[in-house]
């Protein structure tokens, strides 16, 4: 699996090559904030769930791949830089393979960003973001992931405590929010690749590769548990990969679904969305894609069409025989085309997992019009 070296969530314009190594933090703003293609600029409130990650804060590099001492981690390793308090932006100074020895526990405001090497991480617990805010996963390989615990963990430079046995899940997302993980890959855990429960919200699940799995992800804690109601999750751009069974994914409370393109290569037994919940979340077969939470589309506009054609046979009856009657009622016609030709297009390209630019949906509607 290719992973985008140059955060193309946002690309450059055409002929240009990003210079994202003085600007890593750029990810968190430019991308995160709405830069997409044209296409997807109707999407941008959905999308960016405003995560910061570690903007703001010091570059941290990872220097050290071991994991001797989750009690009191090595500086220059992972460990030592997502426990600490303040905003940091965590790059790796070279390829490298992680082996934890339990669940890595991350602070609040932390980028992982693995542009320019070749990061996995791999081993006991891995990553798990319990009641945190303003994460980005970014640009790493998580895999293999197995249960442990039932040990001290350190989840701040000041704070040492007893944790119970993981589910050994890939990322483990616990009453967190404001969370983006994108173009990683996720394959062989023991549990969920991505499990996102107990009122987590405000998460984006974009461009990322899973394969070789079975239970991939779930959003929600069980069906009856009310905070998750509220839960608000953007699933877009993914590729569901080869050797998947099930949960792809699985959402317990989700409220609404839009379309965005995931994709699925067909090699797993299931690539439709199972639902538990309260309400319904669809699949399409390979290409499905949900938003969930707040923000439906609207409603087509049969109030403003029913309104004109009363005001027409109005006008028609009051004032049929004077000549300005035709042209009042034709303006009213052309009116009522422009209104129906913009919900059509609007439900087309939702139906599509696309929005137009406004501009675009209008030249669609008046070239429409022109042509009847």
């Amino acid at each position: 699996m290719h992973l985008y070296q140059y955060g193309n969530f946002c690309p450059p314009r055409k002929g240009q090559m990003p210079n994202w190594k003085p600007n890593r933090r750029l990810l968190a703003l430019r991308c995160q904030l709405g830069q997409q293609p044209p296409t997807l600029s109707r999407l941008r409130h959905r999308l960016r769930q405003g995560a910061l990650g570690g903007r703001g804060g010091q570059i941290y590099i990872v220097t050290d791949s071991s994991d001797r001492d989750p009690t009191n981690p090595t500086p220059g390793t992972l460990r030592y830089g997502v426990i600490q308090e303040e905003p940091l932006w965590i790059i790796f100074s070279t390829s490298m393979t992680i082996k934890l020895k339990h669940e890595l526990i991350f602070n609040s405001y932390k980028t992982i960003d693995g542009r320019g090497a070749n990061v996995h991480i791999t081993g006991n617990g891995c990553i798990t973001l319990q009641y945190v805010s303003h994460i980005i996963i970014h640009n790493i390989h998580v895999h293999n992931c197995k249960p442990s615990g039932n040990t001290n963990i350190a989840s701040s430079p000041t704070h040492v405590g007893y944790r119970g046995r993981s589910d050994g899940d890939g990322i483990s997302i616990f009453g967190s929010q404001k969370i983006w993980i994108d173009h990683c890959t996720l394959s062989y855990c023991t549990d969920g690749l991505i499990d996102a429960i107990m009122g987590s919200t405000g998460i984006t699940i974009s461009n990322n590769y899973f394969s070789h799995h079975d239970e991939v992800m779930l959003l929600g804690h069980d069906d009856k548990y009310v905070l998750d109601s509220g839960m608000q999750v953007t699933i877009a751009f993914n590729r569901f990969g080869e050797a998947l069974v099930q949960r792809m994914p699985r959402c317990r409370r989700g409220d609404n679904n839009g379309g965005m393109s995931n994709s699925g290569n067909g090699y797993g037994t299931s690539t439709s969305t199972t639902n538990t919940g309260s309400a319904g979340s669809g699949g399409d077969g390979d290409y499905f894609g949900m938003i969930f939470g707040s923000g439906a589309p609207p409603p087509t506009s049969t109030s403003s069409i029913f309104l004109s054609l009363v005001i027409i046979f109005n006008i028609v009856h009051l004032y049929g025989s004077q000549p300005w009657c035709h042209i009042i009622i034709s303006i009213i016609m052309i009116i009522i085309m422009i209104i129906v030709e913009v919900d059509i297009e609007r439900e087309s390209i939702r139906q599509d997992g696309l929005e137009k630019e406004g501009k675009l949906i209008w030249s669609h509607c008046l070239a429409n019009i022109a042509i009847v």
